[in-house]
């Protein structure tokens, strides 16, 4: 955090003043008229040029601006709360009387030592909570202390002990650490309070008190409450007061419906004073406020002839004027300020802004008009600027030389005169031409003059000679080019010259001159000829803005490295037109452009980033770059003053509304004195920059929270700087407004916010209205950062606030461990069913396995194997050695596949299908080609990829051969073998023409005898289903016809399958 430090007043500074008060008022015509009653000027009413709301009324009877800065208006319909942005109102609630004001008419305002604000209005009392807003009301508090008393209020003061409560009957007292209420015998039992209209209660010193009343002014002792003394008519010129002021110890000012008195209370001597020639008993002065703005100036309010400024109203010597339009500047408003002549209220809050409040036309704000930019022109009086247009600057000492249009102006700080050098005169004794372009003293005491398209320029100050250098001059007095934008000296006492024909450099203690110039051959000489800078950094390195590129020169090699644009790198130049040069503390460099706006050369990597108007830079075309020593650079460009803060990275920008001389400035009309005051020059003048007054008037400035809403509900109004905001946890989403209380210009701050732990970079709210919104955040602590830019150019220090979201009540640690050893015991159920799950899956498999073998057993038993071999001998003993060769591959295929599917728990349907096309033509050939069979699979289905359990279709199929299609005698056996996909099974119907089931049982000699494949294959489908919440399923359907005879047997089954690869 940057502190500021405020030294005393040196000599150097009161120089500087000196010189500074005397160009203001003598030398230059400014043009912004410099005197205190002149003010830029708003006008705030009902409605404004913004969505929010403007003031509830236009009738303005108060303005007070309370410890934290922010301005209460009290109108004749409501009060509200401004902090130069917003407004919050508040009016009577019929519908909530106790929480809201008790009456819209507001009189009078006053703050407590505690921060609370209290509100007098036609019909009781108001205790305004500002942080809350919660506001409790007092009726009838005179009731109890006066015979005759009111609830109507009309003035308040807030001392250390009391609240003092005027009414329209009688004197209140509040004690300030309760709310209750009191009025002293002494007040009860005298005629000059009891009855009274209390109007005004001003403090007059440690133990007086001033009332004023409608029948004259009261002194009381403020520790015994005793009347010291009263003061009616005909000293004073009406007992009918309206307001006090106090001026100085012993004079106070009366303001009453009958004139204004300066009335020296110690020797009791008044003077009426008339505000205009007007003031006559039919045309009285009602003087119905008064403010002082300094010691020697006051501000006076009146109903029916406008506002009036008091000078030296102390001293015998003073001055009554008239508040004007024309004192006003630039505001298109300006003449109803003229035509406004009933104003109830005034208010200077502590920015030196003067608020005006009127009868019935809202408020006049009045800002005024120092800018931080004094601005000067020439002067058609007196002995001034010789033109506007500025080119140049140089501080030598006492002498300011100022390089214009037509010639050079030397003001001298010491005998503040002029005194003007042009190209008038004898030979010898003047310039070449009055286009100044470059100033520079040499360290032998004598000027280098640079002018436009004339030549350089040897000044000699003891004599007032001149020489003149050209370049088509053949001997010494040669320069490179007629055109000299900039002149440097190094320590060796070489002369080095930016000009439109290369870079100069001139010893002087030799004379001898070497001209350096761009050479296409040579990549380290000068990138281009028009040469607009020459700047020497603190290695002792020459830097050159050229028109095409930046060079950094070494003065001993006389080499170059060139700066450029590359459209392939982005961390290159932008651009390579460069005005502006400039090398910060941290030995980074500053680059101002033609066109690419402000660059930054990380002196380390030597990488390069651009900021432009997209960033907040004024405009691209940067002339010259001065840094004010306060962390901020100021940037002179085609389009007003930028100024760049080197931490925050945010430009602040100005224009002719600020005060600049013109929008419009020039390339090499920069200086910074040795004051630290910084110049610019433009096509209109000057303008000189203060940056040690600014950090000065900005050292109250803070950011606070103006409002914090949560959940779009409860709302606190101002949070205290370092405050914990704790938040439940249904709390989560919340609001939050900014303020900088900025009254000058709150249009041109900014706000900057992060909220560590959602954000940890800084982001801008909207200037606007900053108005920031969180949602939901999860519970935890976080750090609120925020900080502002006022109108000036300076930054508030970081204001931090901490925002705890506490956790619910379910998150609290006791349930935390409940639910740990619910979940726990959860868990322990969860992992003892896995277990037996595990065991019964384990025990499936291994029946699957054993079932599995069973099946391979039978399809290798001795009988089948034995029927195989005896087929291949039959044909080979009926010398068919075709078919003998064919059967044994087979035979000797299958075998190998059932070998090997019976290692898998998985084998792909194109297997299977496979097993069953070999088993099926075996036993067809070894039946002499007895059946028909055929094997039906759907196109869609891809056999590759589907998996299921080996060797469970084939029991099926050979059941339906040997007990279905063999015994068949009266027709030819028929087998067919459908296969389709129906979501995750695959479908098998294997339907036979053969004898049917009937048959084979009535026909065998063990009548419960089944199948062996069968029984063990339903044994394996059941084992399946155990590990697929889908289940396989078998079903076994007998065909007949309608004689009931047997055509046959269906089988039907459902395959759970799993997916497997291709690879």
């Amino acid at each position: 955090m940057r502190k500021i430090h405020v030294a005393k007043h040196s000599e150097k500074d009161m120089i500087n003043k000196i010189f500074l008060a005397f160009i203001f008022g003598l030398l230059f015509s400014k043009y912004a008229y410099n005197q205190e009653n002149n003010f830029k000027y708003e006008k705030i009413t009902t409605e404004i040029s913004r969505v929010e709301k403007g003031l509830s009324q236009n009738t303005v009877r108060n303005i007070f601006q309370d410890s934290k800065g922010f301005i209460w208006i009290g109108t004749w319909s409501g009060l509200n709360r401004f902090d130069g942005l917003n407004f919050k109102i508040f009016l009577p609630d019929i519908n909530n009387p106790t929480k809201s004001i008790s009456n819209a008419v507001i009189n009078a305002l006053a703050e407590d030592k505690n921060g609370f604000l209290w509100i007098a209005t036609e019909s009781g009392l108001n205790k305004l909570n500002t942080r809350t807003f919660a506001i409790k009301s007092f009726n009838e508090i005179a009731k109890p202390f006066y015979k005759n008393h009111s609830d109507t209020i009309y003035s308040l003061h807030s001392s250390s002990k009391y609240l003092w409560i005027g009414t329209h009957k009688g004197l209140v007292l509040k004690l300030n650490n309760k709310d209750s209420f009191f009025v002293p015998k002494t007040f009860v039992n005298t005629k000059y309070i009891a009855d009274k209209e209390i109007r005004s209660i001003v403090k007059f010193s440690a133990n007086q008190l001033l009332l004023g009343t409608n029948d004259g002014l009261v002194i009381i002792d403020i520790n015994t409450f005793q009347i010291i003394k009263v003061i009616r008519t005909p000293t004073i010129s009406s007992n009918s007061i309206l307001s006090l002021l106090k001026i100085d110890e012993s004079k106070i000012l009366i303001g009453t419906e009958n004139g204004l008195n300066r009335l020296d209370i110690n020797k009791m001597i008044n003077k009426v004073i008339k505000l205009d020639k007007n003031s006559l008993p039919y045309n009285p002065d009602l003087i119905m406020a008064m403010i002082k703005a300094s010691d020697s100036l006051i501000w006076l309010a009146t109903s029916g002839k406008g506002v009036f400024l008091l000078r030296n109203i102390a001293k015998s010597k003073y001055s009554v004027e008239k508040l004007k339009a024309e004192n006003l500047n630039g505001n298109r408003l300006t003449e109803e300020i003229r035509e406004e002549l009933y104003y109830y209220s005034l208010l200077k809050s502590r920015d030196g802004t003067v608020w005006l409040g009127s009868a019935w036309s809202g408020i006049f704000k009045l800002v005024s008009d120092k800018n931080i930019f004094e601005g000067f022109q020439k002067s058609n009086k007196g002995n001034g600027l010789s033109d506007n247009q500025i080119w140049s600057f140089y501080n030598d000492g006492d002498k300011l030389w100022i390089g214009t249009q037509k010639g050079i102006d030397i003001y001298n700080k010491t005998s503040h005169k002029m005194t003007h050098l042009t190209s008038r005169g004898k030979i010898g004794y003047r310039f070449s031409s009055n286009n100044i372009r470059s100033i520079f003293k040499d360290s032998e005491g004598h000027f280098w003059i640079g002018t436009f398209q004339q030549g350089l320029n040897k000044y000699f100050p003891e004599n007032g000679r001149i020489e003149v250098y050209l370049p088509e001059a053949k001997n010494s007095h040669f320069v490179a080019d007629a055109t000299v934008w900039k002149i440097v000296e190094d320590k060796h006492k070489n002369l080095w010259m930016a000009t439109h024909n290369g870079l100069q450099m001139t010893n002087l203690t030799s004379g001898k001159t070497i001209v350096f110039k761009h050479n296409p051959m040579d990549s380290t000489s000068i990138s281009n000829n028009v040469i607009y800078n020459v700047y020497f950094d603190k290695q002792g390195f020459l830097w050159l803005s050229t028109f095409d590129g930046l060079n950094k020169f070494d003065t001993k090699t006389y080499k170059s490295i060139i700066y450029k644009h590359h459209s392939a790198n982005k961390k290159s130049l932008n651009t390579n037109k460069i005005f502006a040069i400039y090398q910060d503390n941290s030995m980074d460099y500053w680059i101002g452009t033609i066109g690419g706006g402000l660059n930054y050369i990380n002196h380390k990597t030597n990488e390069i980033t651009s900021f432009t108007t997209k960033e907040g830079l004024s405009n691209n075309i940067v002339y010259d770059i001065i840094d004010d020593n306060f962390g901020n650079l100021w940037l002179s460009t085609n389009c007003g003053i930028s100024s760049f803060n080197l931490k925050n990275k945010v430009f602040t920008n100005y224009t002719v509304s600020d005060g600049l001389q013109s929008n419009e400035f020039n390339f090499g009309a920069a200086l910074k004195d040795n004051f630290g005051n910084i110049y610019f020059g433009g096509m209109f003048g000057f303008n000189v920059l203060k940056p040690k007054d600014i950090q000065i008037a900005s050292n109250n400035l803070k950011m606070l929270i103006s409002e914090f809403s949560v959940n779009n509900g409860t709302t606190i109004y101002y949070v205290l700087p370092k405050e914990t905001i704790r938040l439940n946890y249904n709390q989560n989403s919340f609001s939050i407004r900014f303020s900088l209380l900025d009254y000058k210009n709150p249009n041109k701050d900014i706000y900057q916010y992060k909220l560590e732990g959602v954000n940890n970079e800084w982001k801008t709210a909207n200037s606007d209205d900053p108005l920031i919104n969180f949602y939901k955040l999860p519970p935890g602590t976080y750090t609120l950062q925020v900080k502002g830019l006022n109108s000036l150019g300076v930054w508030t220090s970081d204001s931090k606030y901490k925002i705890i979201i506490k956790d619910a009540w379910y998150n609290l640690l006791w349930l935390k461990i409940a639910a740990l050893l619910v979940i726990a015991a959860i868990l322990f159920m969860l992992i003892r069913n896995r277990i037996k799950r595990i065991n019964f899956e384990h025990e499936s498999e291994k029946q699957l396995l054993e079932l599995e073998s069973q099946t391979l057993k039978l399809q290798m038993n001795p009988h089948f194997i034995f029927n195989t071999l005896n087929s291949i001998q039959s044909f080979i003993l009926q010398n068919d050695v075709d078919k003998s060769i064919s059967y044994l591959s087979k035979f000797s295929k299958l075998m190998r596949l059932l070998l090997i599917n019976s290692r898998e728990s998985n084998i792909s349907l194109e297997s299977e299908i496979y097993l069953l096309q070999s088993y099926l033509e075996l036993e067809n050939l070894r039946h002499q080609e007895g059946f028909d069979f055929v094997i039906n699979v759907d196109e869609n289905i891809e056999k590759e990829f589907i998996g299921i359990p080996p060797m469970i279709i084939q029991p099926f199929v050979e059941n339906a051969v040997i007990h279905g299609l063999l015994p068949l005698k009266e027709r030819r056996g028929k087998l067919q073998i459908s296969i389709s996909q129906e979501k995750n099974f695959i479908k098998v119907n294997i339907e036979d023409n053969g004898v049917g089931r009937n048959y084979y049982q009535e026909n065998q000699q063990d009548k419960l005898h089944r199948p062996s494949g069968i029984l063990i294959t339903q044994k394996r489908l059941e084992l399946i289903n155990t590990q697929f919440s889908d289940k396989s399923s078998l079903k076994v359907t007998d065909l007949k016809d309608e004689q009931n005879n047997s055509l046959g047997t269906k089988v039907e089954i459902l395959i759970q399958f799993t997916n497997i690869d291709d690879d």
